[in-house]
């Protein structure tokens, strides 16, 4: 029986994009890829210098735009159902908000209170040095005339 012929480095790789692109390699190690391909997990690694990233991206996310988009809807109804999460996911994908957690909302609330506590601190200590008379607040009631 005759050697099945060998072939070229060029289709080696071209089967490699081609893997990246539909997710074929996804889970894989370099080592499981080279052994998959035939090359040396040199090669691949040669290879990876070469590839336009940016296109390969490109190219994957065109096979599953219409996932996201039925994602994107099925969150949206969610979110109109008034589900909480939902609703959540949807303001992170689409406006960027991610809300605070609760220990930054704890030590935000806790340099509010100080803050406030500092501003009656010194309201006390100017009305302390201040003059009094009847119409200011705490200065007991008016005398009799």
């Amino acid at each position: 029986m005759p050697d099945a012929p060998e072939i070229p480095e060029t289709s080696r790789m071209q089967i490699y994009l081609d893997g990246i692109i539909t997710g074929l390699y996804d889970n894989k190690t370099k080592q499981e890829i080279a052994d998959l391909l035939g090359v040396d997990r040199r090669t691949l690694l040669n290879w990876n210098k070469k590839i336009d990233w940016p296109h390969i991206l490109e190219q994957r996310r065109k096979l599953y735009v219409q996932d996201i988009m039925e994602i994107d809807a099925a969150m949206l109804r969610e979110s109109k159902k008034g589900s909480v999460p939902a609703s959540e996911l949807c303001y992170r994908r689409f406006d960027g908000y991610v809300p605070e957690n609760k220990i930054t909302a704890e030590m935000r609330k806790d340099q509010d209170l100080l803050a406030e506590a500092e501003k009656i601190k010194q309201e006390l200590m100017r009305g302390q040095a201040g003059p009094t008379g009847p119409d200011l607040p705490g200065a007991g009631p008016a005398p009799s005339v």
